[in-house]
């Protein structure tokens, strides 16, 4: 049992490890077996043997797996937070939603499940790395909902780590209060999601000039949210890239990163 876990339940049930061929990635197997032990649950929660979860993390996910059900643009709760790097995460309420793929401490749906066990079966591409895998092959434009404050920390250490984890992943914030009630659930349902972005780059500031310099973000902040275009021509799938959201310290503005189309 992790630490910052606190079971009010029975004991888990230990189940029967799926059988497999050695070639088979982990994520299979899995898989294999949640379809096959939980066929009619509406969604799984997958936690990987080396990371920490909040305090909180099943009050999060009990407040957002509904949106897999009602929003069909969606694959995917992350507990991770793609963008919520040591310095730049602070609003333990509020939810994201982007393309990004599924990260330490996920929820899906069964019918993904299902899905992904379809096409793994057909599958001539490497899918080891199960989970970037799923992104490009299983996703089909589909976006997941994150936390600006990660819900999940991954401790830098297991069977899937690699070097970068080491230094700014492994320092990123964990919410460490409980309970937190999520702010707006409802509104990262696609129409919702689109109209709020849509008004939040309207009534951004534009910044021009050279992104490196010292002065290129106004000190202190002169708006609330400020927009910066700009091309990725030489970035292979950067036509998918439509805005990266990097908060600014407590109290200030939002500033958006946007790649024309």
């Amino acid at each position: 049992m992790c630490p910052s876990c606190h079971s009010r339940g029975p004991a888990p049930v230990p189940l029967p490890h799926p059988q497999c061929p050695p070639h088979c990635p982990r994520g299979t197997t899995v898989f294999q077996l949640v379809a096959r032990t939980f066929p009619d649950a509406p969604a799984v929660i997958f936690l990987d043997e080396d990371v920490e979860v909040s305090p909180d993390f099943f009050s999060y996910m009990s407040q957002t797996l509904w949106l897999l059900r009602e929003d069909p643009t969606l694959y995917c709760i992350n507990g991770f937070s793609v963008s919520g790097y040591e310095g730049r995460a602070f609003n333990s309420s509020l939810l994201l939603r982007g393309s990004v793929q599924v990260q330490w401490g996920y929820a899906v749906s069964l019918d993904f499940v299902r899905e992904a066990l379809a096409s793994w079966e057909q599958a001539t591409s490497n899918t080891k790395l199960y989970d970037f895998w799923l992104y490009t092959n299983i996703r089909r434009h589909r976006e997941c909902v994150f936390p600006e404050v990660s819900r999940t920390r991954h401790f830098g250490m297991g069977t899937n780590t690699v070097p970068y984890l080491k230094e700014p992943v492994i320092r990123m914030p964990l919410q460490r209060e409980a309970p937190i009630v999520l702010h707006d659930v409802a509104a990262l349902k696609l129409p919702s999601w689109q109209q709020h972005i849509t008004q939040e780059i309207k009534d951004a500031t534009v910044l021009t000039g050279n992104p490196c310099r010292e002065s290129f973000l106004p000190s202190p902040p002169t708006a609330r949210s400020y927009v910066f275009y700009y091309r990725l021509d030489a970035l292979p799938g950067a036509g998918n890239m439509r805005g990266i959201i990097l908060p600014i310290p407590p109290g200030g503005p939002m500033f958006w990163a946007v790649v024309p189309l």
